[in-house]
């Protein structure tokens, strides 16, 4: 459960930005894997429940001009700990050795596109999070899958913190319809290529661990299409140029997803 209070602040120029605040709480009472992490190896008859709760304050501008679009965001979480009988650090440390209770850590998001000639664009994504103390799973940072670097399983690797780039060149906008001469549906394709890659690291690494640090590094095309807003349709495929994780998906991964909305 989340909320959040956001307060826009007065423009400049191109430059449209807002304050937020607000809080976070989660609660984890089972026992499966959850992002590689297994939440029943603690006691209590092979449950590890725990809470989180944190609040959060953050910015986030965005800037438009002759040559493109500048966005970002950033962000702080802070723990206080002890909330609750599952928000400490007795609890935490059953699920993710050398856990605190009281943490902080913060994310960081900033995304240009640059209009080229002939109408193609390259945008380039960076994202990252930097933590003060080992993360609960549902705080750790993943890589790997559809929105962070393609071509592997979702969330191959997990780590307290690291970072993303994402580069994509974009050809220009054409029509489907319009190439059939139809003119009353507003419809629009582009293809496109891309380079992913993603960092993860543990901050103190758990006992028998085989790393500490994970890198994964994709390449590949995709298609983005819509029909106006109601059809909305992607598709990426990504070789990878790094060794998937153990127990991951090797060699390349395609993913397809169509969303209708009326």
């Amino acid at each position: 459960m989340s909320e959040r209070y956001n307060i826009p602040l007065p423009t400049f120029g191109p430059l449209s930005h807002s304050v937020f605040a607000g809080t976070d709480f989660k609660q984890s009472q089972n026992a499966l894997v959850i992002f590689g992490t297994n939440i029943g190896s603690g006691s209590n008859s092979g449950l590890a429940p725990f809470s989180i709760f944190q609040l959060t304050a953050g910015y986030d501008a965005t800037v438009q001009d002759d040559w493109g679009l500048t966005s970002g965001e950033a962000a702080v979480y802070y723990s206080p700990g002890g909330v609750s009988g599952w928000n400490n650090q007795h609890q935490f440390e059953q699920v993710v050795a050398n856990a605190n209770d009281n943490y902080v850590y913060g994310k960081f998001n900033l995304n240009r596109t640059f209009i080229l000639p002939y109408k193609f664009t390259i945008s380039g994504n960076f994202n990252a999070q930097l933590a003060s103390t080992p993360m609960m799973p549902t705080e750790q940072y993943g890589i790997g899958g559809y929105n962070t670097v393609r071509g592997y399983d979702e969330r191959s690797a997990n780590g307290d913190q690291g970072y993303i780039v994402n580069v994509e060149l974009r050809t220009p906008p054409g029509s489907i319809f319009k190439i059939f001469g139809d003119q009353s549906v507003d419809d629009s394709f582009q293809f496109i290529g891309f380079f992913d890659y993603g960092y993860t690291e543990d901050i103190q690494a758990p006992a028998g661990s085989l790393e500490q640090t994970v890198y994964l590094m994709s390449i590949g095309p995709g298609l983005r299409y819509n029909i106006d807003r109601f059809v909305t349709v992607r598709f990426d495929w990504g070789f990878q140029l790094h060794q998937a994780p153990i127990g991951s998906v090797t060699g390349s991964r395609a993913e397809l997803s169509a969303t209708i909305a009326y």
